[in-house]
């Protein structure tokens, strides 16, 4: 049985424009591609909230599916960068994705103040 150690930046940049509460909330929700190359392929490669009020709290659904033979190894899911306390996600790790099995992944936002907010979605997985 191979051990691989992976380490997979999934979506590289989570980004969002806010303003004072009260401003507009439309945005664009577009698909801006896929992650490729590895065990694990993830449908989006960015997200973008666009313009959201301060203390709103918008989710995007991300899915993650293990394209391998062998079964994954979910170590770790974490967010990472200046603004990663202002992002959430639905799953820590800790579980087991089996060959050809998929996973939703919640990506929530909550501007806790105005300004551009970018955070990074880490991926810690080992092939089985």
């Amino acid at each position: 049985m191979k051990n691989f150690k992976n380490v997979f930046s999934t979506i590289a940049v989570i980004a969002a424009v806010v303003f004072a509460s009260g401003c507009s909330t439309s945005g664009s929700d577009a698909s801006l591609g896929q992650a490729e190359g590895t065990e694990l392929n993830v449908s989006v490669s960015d997200l973008y909230w666009g313009t959201r009020d301060v203390g709103q709290t918008t989710t995007h659904e991300v899915t993650l599916t293990n394209t391998s033979a062998a079964a994954l190894q979910i170590n770790a899911i974490a967010l990472g960068g200046e603004n990663a306390d202002e992002f959430g996600t639905s799953l820590e790790g800790g579980f087991e994705l089996a060959a050809g099995e998929s996973v939703a992944l919640e990506v929530s936002f909550a501007p806790q103040s105005e300004g551009r907010k970018y955070a990074e979605l880490t991926i810690d997985y080992d092939v089985l």
